[in-house]
């Protein structure tokens, strides 16, 4: 998390207890010209230690952040932002000249698993702009760990990939010539908007 972080990790307390739950809201805030040695040029939410972690992100916008791009197989996730966990809200941002190895704007390896399945754990990502200058290897605007949530599919309601594709067409296929791609997965398709994956 070049600009922030937001969550961690604890030795759980006496008795078994549990972490305390890291939360941060953020509204029309900007965070620009970040950089993160691994992941999460602006942003890196990791609220794994504690099943109540939350994020909010709600306008603003995460500008000009990079994580490095590395060699094949390390580093460079997220050049915008990393989100690790569920229990977030990511909302009303735009997303430009981010650059990342995956994931220029956006990298995502949390459970995208249903709000009834886990209500106090929501993943939202809703009317979010990827301009067309992010950058990655991979995902110029997303990459999905879609092994992270293999039941659900990546939903953004009125979100620009591109600044000019809405994300509720049919699936999109990954690049795999390392140009890139406005989405990518590790698998070979993406299910977008609700529908269900392709096998």
């Amino acid at each position: 998390g070049g600009g922030l972080f937001v969550g961690g990790a604890c030795a759980a307390g006496a008795g078994g207890a549990a972490c305390p739950p890291a939360a941060a809201r953020l509204e029309n805030c900007s965070l620009a010209g970040n950089t993160a040695a691994g992941a999460g040029g602006g942003l890196y939410f990791d609220g794994s230690a504690s099943n109540a972690s939350t994020l909010t992100f709600v306008g603003g916008s995460l500008t000009g952040n990079a994580a490095p791009t590395g060699e094949a197989g390390g580093g460079g996730a997220g050049g915008g932002a990393v989100l690790a966990s569920p229990g977030f809200n990511l909302s009303g941002a735009a997303l430009a000249g981010n650059a990342a190895r995956y994931g220029g704007g956006l990298f995502l390896s949390a459970d995208l698993g249903s709000p009834a399945a886990m209500p106090s754990r929501p993943a939202t990502l809703e009317a979010l702009a990827f301009d067309a200058s992010n950058a990655a290897a991979r995902g110029g605007d997303v990459f999905w760990v879609r092994a992270a949530s293999a039941g659900a599919a990546f939903a953004c309601p009125a979100c620009l990939l591109g600044a000019e594709t809405p994300l509720d067409g049919p699936a999109l296929a990954p690049a795999d010539g390392g140009a890139g791609g406005l989405l990518a997965t590790e698998a070979l398709t993406a299910a977008l908007a609700g529908a269900p994956p392709a096998e």
